[in-house]
């Protein structure tokens, strides 16, 4: 068996990825539930607390997934155009 040494990026397959995964980012809520009412326990004041640690630290994953599908998209047009000058060179090498 032959293995191939040529590496082949479907750029269509990967920006549809992308873009699920971008879209499904924006889908995700962030609320932080009331449980406090007239109840003033020490675990009730902890809980709430943590709920909204919780929600600051998915809204920084939340950013932190975009600006990394945007520097994969970057990426992965930086490897189409280079794919692409380095075809034309060969073409026009093979004339």
């Amino acid at each position: 068996m032959q293995v191939s040494k040529e590496i082949k990026i479907r750029y269509d397959e990967v920006e549809k990825a992308l873009n699920k995964v971008q879209t499904s980012t924006g889908l995700i809520q962030f609320t932080v539930p009331s449980i406090e009412g007239s109840n003033e326990l020490n675990a009730v004041i902890k809980i709430t607390d943590i709920n909204k640690d919780l929600a600051t630290l998915a809204q920084s994953y939340q950013a932190l997934l975009l600006t990394n599908i945007k520097a994969t998209q970057s990426s992965v047009e930086a490897m189409k155009e280079t794919d692409e000058v380095i075809s034309a060179s060969i073409k026009r090498s093979q004339v």
